[in-house]
């Protein structure tokens, strides 16, 4: 049952067949980044948590098996996966953000981009990692009722865990420019930027440190749409003779989301 065995001193672990995860031989329990699972059991050995504080872990209200925190991937095997140890990743949103990194990689790859503009979006590549790879980067897919406008994304981070909430379905029914696809592939990048500044300069702490990472973001974000040379549904950039990078509409989208971000809806940038 067991494909190879990795070993450290006296400790040796072994690949389990189905999941690709270390497994403890004397204990039998499989090593999921997170915490532990005990295959003999069918379940976690220690309830799920999360890096940002909420009354229970990723939870969809209409979907009771989400509320048992000691369960695997919502006793749905056969299409789930749980790469990180953490509750739940939705099998199709997660194959969305596979594809999105994907796409950011071909943005970097197709010869319309600037050496720091791919240099920047290398940088978001980097900091997601490999999938299943516990890096201190967790991303919740499918997540509802998110406070960034358009109800996208959002990223925290904590004592140098970053967690990244996205609902890339939203983008299928809100694009009207552009293609739903490297939107989705530019949410991933905006998101990804925030990682990356705030693994590095902390969280903002002020309307005007908000506002500077959004502007940060939005641009990283138009590289993509620049490299895969589609049309931004936020107009960040846009073919054509008359296209280009549009630093405007950065700052508008910058000014609305920092709006948000801070709860007030009377702030307004140094640009407006």
């Amino acid at each position: 049952m067991m494909q190879s065995a990795v070993c450290a001193k006296e400790v040796c672990f072994s690949r389990s067949r189905y999941t690709a995860k270390e497994r403890d031989a004397e204990s039998g329990n499989d090593y999921f980044g997170a915490r532990y699972y005990a295959s003999s059991m069918g379940r976690f050995l220690s309830p799920d948590w999360s890096a940002t504080v909420m009354p229970v872990p990723y939870v969809k209200l209409d979907n009771p098996q989400t509320l048992n925190l000691y369960a695997y991937v919502g006793n749905n095997p056969l299409s789930r996966t749980d790469p990180t140890g953490h509750y739940l990743c939705n099998g199709d949103e997660c194959k969305q953000v596979k594809q999105a990194l994907k796409d950011i990689n071909s943005a970097i790859k197709s010869g319309n981009l600037s050496k720091d503009e791919k240099a920047a979006l290398k940088d978001v590549v980097k900091f997601y990692g490999k999938a299943g790879k516990d890096n201190g980067v967790t991303v919740n897919t499918g997540v509802k009722g998110l406070t960034t406008e358009g109800g996208v994304g959002n990223t925290t981070t904590t004592n140098g865990k970053t967690t990244i909430s996205l609902n890339m379905g939203a983008l299928d029914k809100t694009v009207n420019q552009g293609s739903p696809g490297v939107e989705k592939a530019a949410a991933v990048a905006h998101e990804g930027e925030h990682g990356v500044q705030q693994q590095t300069d902390g969280m903002p702490s002020t309307p005007e440190q908000h506002y500077a990472a959004e502007q940060e973001a939005y641009t990283v974000q138009s590289y993509v749409n620049k490299g895969l040379n589609s049309d931004s549904d936020r107009n960040l950039w846009t073919s054509g003779p008359n296209g280009g990078f549009n630093e405007n509409a950065v700052n508008e989208n910058a000014a609305d989301s920092t709006r948000l971000d801070i709860g007030n809806p009377n702030w307004h940038s140094p640009d407006e």
